[in-house]
């Protein structure tokens, strides 16, 4: 996945995620790879599995509960027009 700025890629290697800085047409003219960071995070149904804010955030999913269990959701809820349901359900009256 490309950064925001379009110089800096990110991807898995493993459980890690990793970033390299594009400096040419070639690999061989990139920075040298970096481990940001690794753990139980899902990597299923695709290359990715997460994105970058543009505050360079992670946004991705937690593979276990913390005891030793690991979950693999089967769905997933997307709330559209979530501010209009919010302000339904919460009125500020």
């Amino acid at each position: 996945m490309w950064g925001r700025n379009s110089q800096t890629l990110f991807y898995r290697k493993g459980q890690a995620v990793m970033a390299v800085a594009v400096r040419g047409a070639t690999p061989a003219d990139w920075g040298t790879p970096e481990k940001l960071f690794e753990g139980p995070y899902l990597f299923i149904g695709g290359p990715t599995m997460f994105d970058v804010a543009p505050d360079g955030r992670f946004l991705m999913l937690k593979q276990s509960r913390g005891d030793g269990v690991t979950l693999t959701p089967d769905n997933v809820v997307v709330v559209q027009h979530w501010f209009d349901e919010l302000k339904r359900l919460v009125p500020t009256k």
